[in-house]
C-alpha cells in the first residue's frame, strides 16, 4: 500500500473506512495511522463528506412515476424549439451561406463554359504530343506531332 493509493481510495470512496474496498481497508487504515499527512488528508475529506451528505440527491426525493413523467416530457421537446434557444445554431447557419454561394457559383461558371463553347479551344492550348520512334539501328528519333519541320 502506498500513500498515493490511499489518496486514490479516499478520493473515490470518501473518508469513511466502511466504504473502502475490504481487501485494502486494513492496509490503508494502517498507513493513515502512521502518516500524519495522510491523516490530515482523510480529516479534510471527512469534512467534505459531511458537507456533501447534507444535500440529498434529487433522485432520492422523486418517486418512479414522477421520474418517468419528467423523462417523457424531456424527450417530447421538439428540435426546432431547442434550436431556437441555442445561439450556436444561428452561428452555424450564418457561416453556411459562403459554402452554398461558392457551390452555386462553381455550378454557374461550369454551365456557362459548357454552354458557350469556351472549352472547345482548350485543345489548342495543350502541349504538343511527343512521339518517340526507335529505328532498327538503336538510335532514337523524337518527332513532335504537328511541328512545322
Amino acid at each position: 500500500m502506498t500513500p498515493k493509493r490511499v489518496r486514490e481510495i479516499v478520493e473515490a470512496y470518501g473518508a469513511d473506512p466502511v466504504r473502502w474496498p475490504a481487501a485494502e481497508r486494513d492496509a490503508a487504515l494502517a498507513m493513515v495511522r502512521t502518516d500524519e499527512a495522510l491523516a490530515a488528508f482523510v480529516q479534510e475529506s471527512r469534512r467534505l463528506d459531511l458537507l456533501l451528505d447534507q444535500f440529498a440527491p434529487p433522485l432520492q426525493r422523486a418517486n418512479a412515476d414522477e421520474l418517468t413523467r419528467q423523462i417523457a416530457a424531456a424527450t417530447q421537446e421538439m428540435p426546432a424549439q431547442r434550436d431556437a434557444r441555442d445561439p450556436a445554431v444561428d452561428w452555424r447557419r450564418w457561416f453556411a451561406w459562403p459554402k452554398l454561394a461558392g457551390l452555386a457559383m462553381a455550378g454557374l461558371i461550369g454551365f456557362t463554359v459548357g454552354w458557350s463553347g469556351l472549352d472547345a479551344h482548350l485543345g489548342d492550348w495543350a502541349a504538343p504530343t511527343v512521339v518517340a520512334l526507335v529505328p532498327a539501328d538503336g538510335l532514337e528519333t523524337v518527332l513532335e506531332a504537328g511541328a512545322p519541320w
